[in-house]
């Protein structure tokens, strides 16, 4: 045999235990599963995993006897990419929370037994997998209501995690729900522009994120409106005033006064000023009441006439000076006045009772039918307590038209109002015009606002066959609220 070179045996050796030194490291250092033996420890099975709430799942298994602890995985892919997420160090605890997590999104897990000898792990099996989606609540506590004005109230319960809610209608119980509003934050959403007496149907849902939780249970409620021409009203004492009640679905409604012996109302909505002071008109509804102030006055009422020519107006100071009605400048034969919303707004703000008036150049019963159309346009059925009134003194109108011609356009305008709206109307004119431009006969009954500037005590000397309802009397009147001068009127 040939004998080894001493030097050479030497390295040999020396190499084998380097060998061995890295073996021994490499087996210390390396992972889990390459010490992994299944025949020595049990597997575990999986009770179940339970999404527990938004941002949580539950993952529950049996008890393995004999074992040391478990370790838990979770992937969001069934066949791949799992991580170890927890490791429960006793065989008695048999569940964990996994709190991280996000809703709406599918986790997948599994679990094994571990035994823990001579400081190293033994693994068993990995359990079958299972999986859940953390989820939002169902939306509980759900309710509809029907709201004055065609409109339905929802409310409901607040959702833990929701960051938004979604509302479903339908016209049916078991119908098509669609979605009508995304994106409301709070716990309720008030639903308009519906059809009186037409029940509606709901489903709210939770959001967070693109996560949606569960329909709330079916709601509904039929959709019902009680509104009044008026809300606030000024009367002359034996005078009568009447309320109009637009009521839907149709029913009858019930009237009442707070206090007879200032206002009566009639089961029309007809109020009389018996005796100076104030009383609240109610009407009741469809389920509804609904309020109108009335205020008593002994004598005439004043009124003014406002447009752009009066600018910027506090109508509350107006109010305040014992002015009663304003008439407001809707259009000016060519467009609208450019005040008009404001002037409304803030009257109406301020408790004024409303007419309008626009000035025409109309020569043609065609013409004066489409401005009256613009005009009822604008107006977009406001509420207005006096008439629609056209101005008809334009010198356009004097040349080349006769008392008949005029006469005509004046009732083609009237006509116009009365088929497309619930307004009533007038005619403003001097008495000069009334006297000589139009015909008498053809006067009966008109409803007239009079223009005849002169000392009131005067009076308006018309005694034609209209029925006065306004005497401007001045074109010079001061009224606080107001820069520089403004018609003045007494309202009869």
């Amino acid at each position: 045999m040939k004998k080894c070179d001493r030097k050479k045996c030497d390295r040999k050796k020396i190499m084998l235990g380097f060998v061995f030194a890295l073996a021994l490291l490499f087996l210390s250092d390396a992972p889990a599963y390459a010490k992994t033996q299944s025949d020595e420890a049990p597997s575990v099975k999986i009770k179940s995993v339970t999404a527990k709430s938004y941002h949580s799942v539950a993952i529950q298994w049996k008890k393995a006897s004999g074992v040391s602890g478990y370790q838990v995985y979770r992937s969001v892919s069934k066949s791949k990419g799992y991580e170890r997420i927890a490791t429960v160090k006793s065989a008695k605890t048999v569940q964990y929370t996994d709190e991280e997590v996000t809703t709406g999104k599918k986790y997948y897990y599994k679990v094994r037994a571990y035994l823990s000898e001579d400081e190293e792990k033994v693994y068993g099996e990995f359990s079958a997998i299972k999986s859940a989606t953390p989820a939002l609540s169902k939306v509980k506590g759900a309710s509809a209501k029907a709201v004055n004005g065609n409109k339905v109230k929802l409310t409901w319960k607040k959702v833990s995690g929701a960051k938004s809610y979604k509302i479903f209608r339908s016209t049916s119980k078991h119908g098509t729900y669609k979605l009508i509003k995304s994106g409301v934050t709070k716990t309720s959403y008030t639903n308009s522009g519906l059809t009186g007496g037409k029940k509606y149907y709901y489903k709210v849902a939770a959001v967070r994120g693109k996560a949606m939780g569960k329909n709330s249970s079916i709601v509904g409620a039929k959709a019902a409106t009680l509104e009044l021409s008026r809300e606030i009203l000024t009367v002359q004492k034996g005078k009568k005033a009447t309320i109009i009640a637009t009521v839907s679905p149709n029913a009858t409604v019930k009237w009442s006064s707070s206090d007879t012996k200032v206002a009566k109302v009639s089961t029309k909505g007809v109020v009389t000023g018996v005796k100076k002071g104030s009383a609240t008109i109610s009407a009741k509804a469809n389920g509804f009441t609904v309020k109108a102030k009335v205020t008593v006055k002994v004598g005439t009422l004043n009124g003014i006439d406002v447009s752009k020519w009066q600018g910027k107006i506090d109508f509350e100071q107006v109010k305040e000076s014992g002015v009663d009605v304003v008439m407001i400048r809707v259009y000016n034969g060519v467009s609208k006045d450019p005040y008009f919303e404001s002037n409304y707004k803030k009257a109406k703000a301020a408790g004024l009772d409303i007419g309008v008036y626009y000035y025409t150049y109309a020569t043609s019963v065609k013409r004066v039918e489409a401005d009256t159309k613009k005009v009822l346009k604008i107006l977009k059925g406001r509420s207005l307590q006096y008439p629609v009134t056209i101005d008809m003194e334009d010198s356009s109108l004097l040349d080349g038209l006769s008392n008949k011609a005029r006469t005509d356009i004046l009732w083609a305008f009237c006509s116009t109002v009365r088929k497309n709206s619930n307004y009533q109307y007038a005619l403003y004119a001097n008495l000069n015009w009334l006297n000589n431009y139009f015909e008498k006969k053809r006067l009966l009954g008109m409803p007239v606002w009079i223009a005849r500037y002169c000392d009131a005590s005067l009076g308006h000397r018309y005694s034609g066959k209209g029925e006065v309802f306004m005497w401007q009397y001045t074109s010079q009147g001061t009224i606080p609220g107001i820069v520089g001068n403004v018609d003045q009127n007494f309202v009869y």
